[in-house]
């Protein structure tokens, strides 16, 4: 049976999961709600991976199509919508790791985000995102998610000046984002 402890600190990464999803997009994922949520052990220490669905209901629905989009490029930026400081290095580089461990836990290079959701993952200070966009499921690269991740990061947070606490990577169609920020 899990201590109070364990159910705390749970419950408390399930509540700054929620706060991160509304901070990290900069207002992408209205009304997030708190889809799922796992947490995993990282070089000792608890990470969580979560999914939030956004409130898109105020645009049109098409038929759901799974699309792949590992492969689709995207243009960085940064901004202050995470607050003024940027993550840990370190934190950030338990992220990275943390896609190849996830990958192997759930036995796939892939995980999908269905249309007006927002997929985190949260070590420490930093966090990992993808968002969709779009109205079509998106199926979205583990070591793609943490190769992005790394740019968002690398073109905002130090020793890159001024930084930022988040890098947002959006596709050209903005049917989808990636990025880092601080949680």
């Amino acid at each position: 049976m899990p201590s109070f402890t364990q159910l705390f600190t749970l419950a408390t990464f399930v509540a700054g999961s929620l706060a991160i999803a509304i901070r990290q997009t900069g207002g992408h994922c209205p009304g997030a709600v708190l889809v799922s949520s796992t947490t995993f052990e990282v070089d000792g220490a608890a990470a969580v991976h979560s999914t939030h669905a956004c409130d898109l209901s105020a645009v049109p629905r098409t038929l759901p199509t799974v699309i792949n989009v590992c492969s689709g490029s995207c243009s960085t930026s940064c901004n202050n919508v995470t607050g003024v400081l940027p993550p840990i290095s370190e934190d950030c580089a338990a992220i990275s790791n943390s896609a190849t461990i996830l990958k192997g836990i759930l036995n796939s290079p892939t995980f999908t985000v269905a249309p007006g959701h927002l997929s985190t993952l949260s070590f420490g200070t930093c966090s990992y995102f993808f968002e969709n966009l779009s109205h079509n499921t998106l199926e979205y690269c583990w070591d793609t998610l943490s190769e992005n991740g790394d740019v968002a990061g690398a073109a905002c947070f130090p020793p890159h000046q001024p930084f930022s606490p988040q890098g947002l990577c959006t596709a050209g169609d903005g049917s989808w984002a990636v990025g880092a920020s601080h949680s």
